[in-house]
């Protein structure tokens, strides 16, 4: 089986966490045995002035572990020209598709992480080499709202035309069933995967004795990082046994690290900055609990990070996590509730022992391993091609 992978956002190096899953999800295919490349075209924004001028807009090549990965970029001059950047985004992608195919030959499927504006640039590909595409969405822009009518357009049109369509999560499939106007079921699930490195990191011992809560994001309004630190400083003002550590870098860190401050918890509350992906493996082996408290989510892979790690979860019920904390991995709360949150923190510190690290671990490994989802995405690879690679 020969996989394209076609994201609409890629790392640009091995320990860049954007898009990292996607890599992570296309190095594991090759390691099932599939042969597996990577075209990464990419719009770049002029809100990085120098960081979109000084980018390479050439074509590039790299053997990434074994996997050819071609990148070209082009600076997205008109970014509320939604139909315009589809029709460039289409334009990159058969030009990185023909270099990709000169050297490394007709791929089987090419698989799409995300509509916008990857999915462009699948139907251009599909239409020019014939070759069917599957889809899988990612982006939260939907469930915040931000995709205008254009977008939505161009999303329903790759949805339409892809062979097989996939969301991270059972919410969001019906989430983008309702935005994109499609039937009920178009979209099958499928999650995504933790990266092997944290399944095969050595469990660490913890001390029963002292709860240390962790939370990583990167920092925005959305995370709402904020009811973490109030139900902190609401149930563990007192108790000095009890820390929390926040990972990751945003806009709203000092603000957060003045709250820690008014609320009388500064010595507690601990601020890491941002972290590579060894870095949060390492802030992970040193706590006791994983904390999400985001507004939305699609998915939400650090907290199967997290669960490969063997930390319980608390998590808010915004999407995503409803299909990963169940109450064998954690406590899901409401969104916005600060008590709901200060009461499951109280819960994690109470029942430790509820929750072993070692069948967090198994758990994880079993519902979101490398080898279990790579075996699922072969199964539907191989069904459509079955099909003729006709959209179902």
């Amino acid at each position: 089986m020969h996989v394209l992978f076609l994201p609409s956002w890629y790392p640009e190096n091995p320990e860049d966490i954007r898009g990292s899953f996607f890599r992570e999800q296309a190095l594991a295919l090759l390691k099932a045995g599939c042969k597996v490349g990577v075209i990464a075209p990419e719009m770049l924004s002029l809100r990085r002035p120098l960081h979109a001028l000084d980018a390479n807009h050439s074509i590039s090549e790299e053997i990434d572990s074994g996997m050819p990965t071609y990148r070209k970029a082009a600076i997205n001059w008109t970014p509320r020209c939604w139909a315009l950047n589809a029709r460039r985004m289409g334009r990159i992608g058969v030009t990185l598709y023909k270099a990709y195919f000169a050297e490394h030959g007709r791929p089987d499927v090419i698989h799409v992480h995300a509509s916008l504006l990857g999915g462009a640039a699948a139907i251009a590909i599909a239409k020019y080499a014939n070759i069917p595409y599957a889809i899988s969405e990612h982006s939260s822009l939907y469930a915040r709202g931000l995709v205008p009518k254009a977008g939505i357009m161009i999303a329903r049109s790759v949805s339409t035309n892809a062979g097989a369509r996939f969301a991270v999560s059972k919410p969001f499939a019906k989430l983008l069933e309702r935005r994109l106007e499609l039937a009920s079921d178009s979209f099958a699930v499928m999650p995504n995967i933790v990266d092997q490195s944290f399944l095969d990191v050595p469990l660490p011992l913890r001390d029963t004795c002292k709860t240390r809560f962790l939370h990583i994001s990167l920092l925005n309004s959305e995370k709402r990082v904020d009811l973490i630190v109030r139900a902190f400083a609401q149930q563990f003002s007192q108790n000095p046994e009890v820390t929390l550590t926040i990972g990751g870098d945003g806009p709203t860190r000092s603000t957060l690290m003045s709250l820690a401050t008014e609320l009388g918890v500064a010595d507690r509350v601990y601020f890491l900055g941002g972290l590579s992906r060894s870095e949060v493996r390492s802030a992970m082996a040193n706590s006791d609990a994983f904390v999400l408290s985001s507004k939305y989510e699609t998915f939400g892979v650090v907290l199967i990070e997290a669960l490969a790690m063997g930390l319980p979860i608390i998590a808010t019920e915004c999407g995503g996590p409803e299909d990963i904390v169940t109450p064998n991995a954690g406590i899901l709360v409401p969104t916005d509730n600060v008590d709901a949150m200060a009461s499951a923190m109280e819960q994690i510190c109470d029942n430790r022992n509820r929750w072993s690290a070692k069948n967090l671990r198994a758990d994880c490994a079993a519902r979101f391993g490398p080898d279990a989802i790579s075996r699922r995405w072969i199964a539907h690879y191989d069904h459509l091609l079955e099909s003729g690679g006709l959209a179902t």
